[in-house]
């Protein structure tokens, strides 16, 4: 692992370390600084096994169809065999914001939930199966949910991309609270597209 102050080259980027902010199924991810200026997200890998590699370097792939579907995401500013550089998104993180809105009773529709079954139902229209979509890899930020973390996004259309986003929320979102059953439940009254928009959205 990386200490903080470490200074680490990054292709033509050098940065300092300033945090250890989390740890993932792929890698270790770093809070860093480029001189003064900008701050980044860098994961590096855990290990340097071929699944492991091979998901950092599908990572730009996987952002290429959250951009072909408009969807919010933290870009990648440099990438080498054993790692990623992310523009670091200042928000609250999602299990944060959980938290707080626990604390505050459930209300709804305030903008992080509008925001929140937005996000979700614009991954299920665009087919998107994204396994990491749990609350630690979404930042609320500047009035939108922004995915920080694209380690396992494929298309595979409406169903499958419907039935992953009521598992995560049931599984890694949501408690037993009846507030939190009826926003599953508008998660699962999402309705399907119609089969020429599926179908072209497919060819993506």
């Amino acid at each position: 692992m990386l200490s903080k102050g470490e200074t680490v080259e990054l292709g033509e980027i050098t940065c300092r370390v300033e945090e250890h902010v989390a740890r993932g199924r792929v890698g270790d991810v770093y809070r860093v600084k480029e001189g003064e200026g900008n701050l980044y997200a860098l994961k590096i890998a855990r290990d340097r096994r071929g699944p492991t590699l091979m998901s950092l370097r599908d990572e730009e792939s996987r952002t290429e169809r959250l951009a072909r579907a408009g969807l919010p995401f933290a870009r990648i500013a440099a990438r080498g065999r054993d790692y990623v550089l992310k523009e670091w998104v200042e928000g609250i993180r999602g299990d944060r914001w959980l938290g707080e809105w626990r604390k505050n009773g459930r209300p709804f529709p305030t903008p992080e939930t509008l925001g929140l079954l937005n996000l979700f139902r614009r991954v299920m229209l665009n087919g998107l199966l994204a396994r990491d979509l749990n609350p630690t890899n979404l930042i609320w930020s500047e009035g939108c949910w922004i995915l920080v973390d694209s380690d396992n996004i494929r298309k595979k259309g409406f169903r499958r991309a419907r039935l992953e986003i009521l598992r995560a929320w049931a599984e890694e979102w949501a408690d037993d609270s009846e507030e939190e059953k009826k926003f599953g439940k508008r998660l699962a009254d999402i309705p399907a597209p119609e089969a020429g928009i599926e179908g072209k959205r497919r060819e993506l």
